[in-house]
Formats: C-alpha cells, sequence, structure tokens
C-alpha cells in the first residue's frame, strides 16, 4: 500500500533524527516543558538573566588579543545586524542563530510535512548544528581576512580571538535553546530580545550622550541632542531670535544627531505600533452547534518585521562578499558593475557606484535632495523584495492554513474546505501589504534618518517589545482571573 504524504514525512523526520541523535551531546540536553510547568514569574527571570543579563554583559567585555579600531573590519555592513560592538566577546551577535533558522526552516518546509516530535527536534537539533557551523565559518572568514590585509598578532592571537567568540556565540545559541524549550517567556527569542536591546541602547544613548565632539567651524558640540538643545539655548543670548536659531541648529544639525531623528523614530514607533494593531477579520471558526461561529483576527503585519531583517541580512552579505571579492578597490568589467567602493578610513568603506551603490541605504535626504532618484529606485527595491521575502516567508515558515488553524483557532473547532481556502488567500495579502508596510517604514526611516541610523533595527525593536507587553499583560489578566 502507497504511504501518503504525511506517513513519508514523519519517515523523512526519523530518518534525520537518527542521523543527527549522536550530535546531540554538542549542548545540554533540555527537557520541553508545557506552559503551565513553569510558572510565568519564573520565565521572566530566565529571560531576564539568560537573554538580557548575560548577553549584555558580554557584549561590553573585550576581546583579549583582538583588534584594534585602526585594523580592517572585514564584517563592516553587517555590523548592525549583528546586535553588538565591534571588539567585544559577542562581536557575532545573533547572526549564527537567525541564519541557522531561517535555513532550517526553509529546508522543513521543502521536506517535512508533519509537525511530530519527532521532526521537530530534528529540526532544532539541525538548527542548533548550523548555529554552530556558521558560527565557526564566520570566525574562519573574519580572521583570514583580517590577516589577509595585513592584519598583525600572527596565529596565536588569532586563535585566541577565535575562541572567545566562538564561545560567545555558542552562549547565544543556548540562550535561545533556553527560550525554545519553555523557560523562557512565550513568543520572544534570545536573539529578537539581544536585537531589539541593543536596538534601543543604541537610541538612547545617541539622545542622551553627554560627550562632546569638536567639529570643524562649530567648536565642541555635545554628540546627544537633549544636551544640545538644553547647552545651545542657555549659552544663546537673551533675545529669542538667538534662542531660536539654536534651537533651530539642533533640530537640523547634519553631522550629528539631532532632534529631527528624535522626531522621525517617534513617529516611526507612532506607525509600527498602529499597524500592527490592525487585523483582518474573518469568519473562519464554528462549533458543532449552531450560532456558535466566530470571528479570528489576522493581523497585518503577519510576519512581523521578519522581511525587513531578512532583506538587510542578505544586503549586508552581498556587500561583505563583495567588498573582500574586489578586494575595496577596483577590478574587472563585472566586478565593477556589481560595485565600486572608497575607503573611509578605519578600515570602512562605502559604496560609490555600481548595484552596490543602489541595494544600500543612499545618503539623508535632508543633507542633499538631489539624491531623490537613488531615493526612489532604493525604495522600490526594498518594499518589492520586503513584499516578496514577506510572502516567502508566510508559505516557507509554515505558517499557512494548517498552521494558523493550529496556532490560532484552536482545538474543538471545525473548518470548512472553502473556509481553508479563503485564509489562505486572505494570509497571502496580508503578508504581501504586511510586507509592503514594513519596507516602508524601513525606507522611510532611513531616508529622513532614525535615532542612531538604525531603521530595520528600531523598527525590529518596537514590534518585539509590542509583542513582550501583549505577553505581560494576557498573563496578568488570566493570573488575575484566577486568583
Amino acid at each position: 500500500m502507497a504511504r501518503t504524504a504525511e506517513e513519508k514525512s514523519r519517515a523523512r523526520g526519523t530518518a534525520l533524527w537518527r542521523l543527527l541523535r549522536p550530535l546531540a551531546v554538542l549542548g545540554p540536553r533540555m527537557q520541553r516543558r508545557r506552559e503551565a510547568a513553569v510558572p510565568f514569574r519564573g520565565q521572566v527571570r530566565n529571560t531576564a538573566a539568560a537573554s538580557l543579563l548575560l548577553l549584555l554583559s558580554l557584549s561590553h567585555v573585550p576581546l583579549y588579543a583582538g583588534a584594534g579600531d585602526a585594523d580592517p573590519d572585514p564584517l563592516f555592513w553587517a555590523r548592525p545586524l549583528l546586535a553588538a560592538p565591534r571588539g567585544t566577546v559577542m562581536e557575532l551577535g545573533v547572526a549564527p542563530v537567525v541564519t541557522s533558522w531561517v535555513v532550517v526552516r526553509l529546508l522543513a518546509a521543502l521536506l517535512f510535512d508533519s509537525d511530530s516530535s519527532t521532526t521537530v527536534a530534528s529540526c532544532e537539533l539541525l538548527a542548533r548544528c548550523l548555529a554552530y557551523v556558521t558560527n565557526a565559518s564566520r570566525l574562519v572568514i573574519g580572521i583570514a581576512a583580517a590577516l589577509g590585509m595585513g592584519g598583525s598578532g600572527g596565529a596565536g592571537n588569532a586563535a585566541l580571538v577565535v575562541l572567545q567568540l566562538f564561545a560567545g556565540g555558542v552562549v547565544v545559541v543556548l540562550a535561545d535553546l533556553l527560550h525554545e524549550t519553555g523557560y523562557g517567556v512565550e513568543g520572544v527569542s534570545a536573539a529578537s530580545l539581544l536585537i531589539a536591546t541593543n536596538a534601543c541602547e543604541r537610541a538612547v544613548s545617541h539622545l542622551f550622550s553627554p560627550v562632546k565632539l569638536r567639529l570643524a567651524g562649530a567648536g565642541p558640540e555635545f554628540e546627544g541632542p537633549v544636551f544640545a538643545v538644553t547647552h545651545r539655548v542657555a549659552a544663546a543670548p537673551p533675545s529669542w531670535r538667538h534662542k531660536a536659531g539654536a534651537l533651530l541648529f539642533t533640530l537640523l544639525r547634519l553631522d550629528l544627531p539631532n532632534l529631527s531623528n528624535y522626531m522621525t523614530t517617534c513617529v516611526m514607533f507612532v506607525l509600527a505600533v498602529r499597524l500592527d494593531e490592525t487585523h483582518l477579520r474573518r469568519l473562519y471558526r464554528s462549533r458543532p452547534r449552531r450560532g456558535t461561529d466566530e470571528f479570528v483576527p489576522i493581523k497585518l503585519l503577519y510576519t512581523s518585521a521578519m522581511p525587513i531583517m531578512l532583506h538587510a541580512s542578505a544586503v549586508s552579505a552581498f556587500c561583505v562578499l563583495h567588498l573582500h571579492s574586489s578586494g575595496g578597490g577596483g577590478g574587472g568589467f563585472v566586478v565593477n558593475l556589481l560595485g565600486r567602493w572608497k575607503d573611509a578610513g578605519g578600515g570602512a568603506a562605502y559604496p560609490v557606484g555600481g548595484l552596490v551603490y543602489y541595494v544600500t541605504p543612499p545618503s539623508k535626504l535632508l543633507v542633499d535632495p538631489g539624491l531623490i532618484h537613488e531615493l526612489l529606485i532604493h525604495s522600490v527595491f526594498v518594499v518589492a523584495s520586503c513584499t516578496l521575502l514577506s510572502m516567502a516567508w508566510a508559505e516557507a515558515s509554515r505558517s499557512s492554513a494548517r498552521e494558523f488553524r493550529t496556532r490560532v483557532i484552536g482545538t474543538g473547532y471545525f473548518v470548512w474546505d472553502e473556509t481553508s481556502r479563503r485564509i489562505d488567500r486572505v494570509i497571502a495579502a496580508a503578508a504581501a501589504v504586511g510586507g509592503f508596510a514594513v519596507g516602508g517604514l524601513a525606507v522611510y526611516a532611513g531616508a529622513v534618518g532614525a535615532i542612531g541610523e538604525a531603521g530595520p533595527e528600531l523598527l525590529f525593536a518596537v514590534l518585539v517589545i509590542k509583542n513582550l507587553a501583549e505577553t505581560f499583560y494576557a498573563k496578568s489578566k488570566l493570573t488575575t482571573t484566577y486568583s
């Protein structure tokens, strides 16, 4: 008798588990807990200790024998997505975890059509192994590129750097495993929390920075716009014209963060929260008795901020690979067609032509209004790619009608076949419109200039914080009801 598709999928999951089972010793064996097995306060403590306190502390531990600020940074364009400053133990950040989970979800959507416990365990173990492999490969590429560009210290210091960075990557993998097994707050991961926390920390540090910088032709200036506007207005002559001029200067200054960046960030926060609260309501579930039909909401941002993160990750990887392949300078016709780079000092470089120039965000529109055509090309590229990535992610991450019924509709309900097809159409529409909206918000934040010039990361942080707030509200309401 021919086996069904679900039986074949379970057989593939069992075969994958048998193949990967010897590799289970690479990490601690943490048994998956039920939601009621760990109290919510315990989940909050685990999240605060593992995901925030430990990871943020490691993000400020400097590397022993690491590269100096004057040495080339082989991961310069990927740095904003790594959620960690350069020269620390957490320099690689969440890149291994995010990359491994994207690959595993795509493979699971292509190879498996079953959600059995064996299949889920196999995918989790495969993601953990891929995270270790990605961590090691990024280290090898980075160290080899640094040594090839004239890095000093020899093989001994390179080995020390590899060990420290690999240990930091292992900590990220284990912290993410803590959330997956039910010991952390439901609905968030260690990687998303680290990205959100670092984005918020960078935004707050830019806004309230008390550091004084000396600018050419302007004298010493506070980096933070809050201190800058207070100092400028207080030091200006008592005339209202001088006070207004000082306020206007801090509002529109170009070389340092200004108040317009802060207002742009606030507008982006409001728009992101408003879009995340928008729902598409359809009649989807009903009980076997008459008159019990219910409406189940589907979020407009069905895939959240994942499309812009995938887009930014792909663009950063493309820039890093092209920068290494071209050596930072010119090359053949194909290399120049893909992009040309100009040295910016300190090991950094920025694109000045080719495909790389148009896929990366242009300069701020307020600085040079003549870049409007470049902004339009970049905006079309970002919005189109986010729309396509959102639709692909909704399908590849098993977010179709079947999983929607499992996660949202719940047990004890039945759904007609016609309704199931309608769910697929609505989910595809929500994913497309949500990707379009997220891409537009990211373009807006990058063009006008958000605090810290981190549009995608701040957008991701807003959605993560909102999901956390919704989880805390639901748990507190449930606790109050039972008490």
